[in-house]
């Protein structure tokens, strides 16, 4: 019996890092197509971005990707073309080594398979309803500061609401490590906190306003990342005494961007939450026992009213506040997939078998139509 339980976990870490490496190879070859402009994405803008620096010291108002990928130009000798497929893809790898540990205690290939699918689902596509399916969804491949971006949000969001529920020392700990990423995270783009910081005092209002100490803990907790955005925002938006491609305006509209990518903004975002929505409602009965769960979609609504009513004047079809949508889409589903995998893990979840497998299949839907578009990249097609 020993040696058969050893044989089977020899076989599952085997298994693991051929998962690993066999992904590691297509991403880097995906990021390597972008790098050299043979796949359209936003790296020719960044590497802009970053020459503009080297030569003349341009202002980065969230430079941690661009100085990166510059830094360690310089310590190798390789171009940044090529510096930068190798960073955009330990950053996903990375995303995916979080979603793994946070979605089991143990791993095993059924846990790595379900993160896997995390990093890949997009809206349902429909090839006859003409929306861009990678504009606003979970998972898209052209952004790279996003990309940069994800595994650091999702620890971040993890140790806050981990936080809320420990003792006093731990929950210090997990405090602070939250509010250390959430930092690096507004250094790195603050698409995510200028989202999940609303969201976060808004759900301990609403929630857990009978536990008046942990006030001035939460205000500690977002005061690094909110004095680094309000500098943000006045070096970027206010001040123009240095040359900047991000200076620029914000201005209100209505559904604009979100307009410009879909021919029905309802159908769409139909489309896009049909599974979180699908977990939401059969699991109506256990939403008050998860708090991940809660704030994700708190986190989501107030990402969707800043993606619809905000923007830049300049870069207004960049849809800048559209990226907040998109790392909450993805905290919203990879937290759906843990409540909807705790459903089979659980002995009496209370979730008939005729929903869960409503849901497991809209989710396949959402699979499916990430796959094909992540395939459609690797051809060299342009965004569906």
């Amino acid at each position: 019996m020993n040696n058969y339980f050893s044989t089977h976990k020899h076989i599952s870490t085997v298994f693991q890092i051929s998962a690993y490496l066999c992904l590691a190879f297509v991403f880097h070859y995906l990021f390597r197509l972008e790098s050299y402009n043979l796949l359209q994405s936003d790296l020719p803008d960044h590497f802009s971005i970053i020459n503009d620096f080297a030569n003349s010291n341009n202002y980065i108002p969230h430079p941690v990707f661009h100085m990166t990928v510059y830094y360690l130009s310089l310590i190798t000798g390789m171009h940044i073309a090529d510096v930068t497929p190798i960073v955009l893809t330990c950053s996903v790898i990375l995303t995916l080594f979080v979603a793994e540990k946070l979605l089991a205690e143990k791993s095993d290939p059924l846990i790595l398979l379900t993160a896997i699918s995390t990093i890949f689902v997009t809206a349902i596509y429909l090839p006859f309803f003409n929306m861009s399916v990678e504009t606003f969804s979970p998972n898209k491949w052209h952004n790279p500061t996003m990309l940069f971006l994800k595994p650091i949000a999702l620890p971040a969001f993890y140790f806050f609401v981990r936080s809320l529920d420990l003792a006093d020392k731990k929950n210090r700990t997990y405090l602070i490590t939250s509010s250390s990423l959430l930092l690096l995270s507004t250094a790195t783009k603050p698409s995510f906190v200028i989202v999940f910081l609303p969201a976060a005092f808004l759900y301990v209002l609403l929630f857990r306003r009978g536990d008046y100490r942990q006030y001035p803990s939460l205000l500690l907790f977002a005061a690094p990342s909110v004095t680094m955005l309000a500098y943000q925002y006045f070096r970027t938006y206010q001040s123009t005494d240095t040359a900047s491609y991000f200076h620029d305006k914000i201005i209100f509209t209505f559904f604009g961007v979100m307009k410009l990518y879909s021919p029905n903004i309802i159908i769409s975002n139909l489309l896009l939450l049909a599974f979180p929505l699908a977990v939401l409602i059969v699991s109506r009965n256990r939403i008050a026992r998860n708090p991940y769960l809660i704030l994700a979609w708190m986190t989501t609504m107030v990402a969707f009213l800043q993606a619809a009513f905000l923007a830049e004047q300049q870069k207004f079809d960049q849809g800048a506040f559209g990226i907040g949508y998109v790392i909450s889409l993805f905290l919203l589903y990879f937290f759906s997939v843990k409540e909807s995998f705790s459903w089979f893990q659980q002995g009496n979840s209370g979730i008939p078998w005729k929903e869960r497998s409503t849901v497991v299949v809209i989710y396949l839907l959402h699979l499916v139509s990430g796959i094909y578009y992540f395939s459609s990249l690797l051809r060299g097609r342009t965004f569906l």
